[in-house]
């Protein structure tokens, strides 16, 4: 006789609701998932995940916090730290979190992304520049990686980069604006 993995079952349903965005009922399983599993990094990381997206961010840390209990070095739990904290302004501690990602990885795309933005924040554009640059080296250029670069151009007046940048992210993705 098999018996079925219950936390397996709602982890994946979670992955299902996050997967058409009903964040509800995707945090409902992922809680479900860690309360009979304790340990699972990954359904801990899409808690963390789903929390942010329905715009519960404290609680999204926590999750989040909890993956670096388990793994201190799981770069994308520092990377979606970073975001949060940048979304909050909290520019000191978004770079912080930034800065441990690329000690762990140091070319992880996101990673530099995340702190060319903490640099355009700052008005640091010359240096967003060059780190957006950097993260599109190092993958294959998404829209809004070129959506960055056309921000930091202009900010840091390569009017010519800027029009290249903006045209070549609408190209790859119609709904920026």
């Amino acid at each position: 006789k098999i018996t079925p993995n219950f936390a397996y079952i709602h982890y994946l349903l979670g992955k299902v609701y996050a997967a058409v965005e009903d964040w509800d009922n995707a945090i409902t399983q992922f809680r479900k998932t860690v309360y009979i599993n304790r340990d699972d990094l990954y359904a801990h990381h899409y808690l963390g995940a789903s929390l942010a997206k329905a715009g519960q961010l404290d609680e999204a840390l926590v999750a989040y916090k909890t993956v670096l209990e388990l793994d201190p070095n799981f770069v994308y739990a520092h990377n979606a730290i970073g975001q949060i904290f940048l979304s909050k302004k909290e520019l000191d501690k978004a770079r912080s979190q930034f800065q441990r990602a690329q000690d762990i990885l140091p070319d992880f795309a996101e990673t530099m992304t995340g702190l060319g933005l903490v640099a355009y924040f700052e008005g640091q554009y010359g240096k967003a520049y060059e780190l957006f640059e950097r993260a599109k080296r190092h993958k294959h250029c998404e829209e809004w990686i070129a959506y960055y670069l056309g921000h930091a151009a202009h900010k840091d007046k390569r009017f010519d980069e800027a029009v290249t940048h903006f045209s070549e992210a609408l190209k790859l993705h119609a709904d920026i604006k």
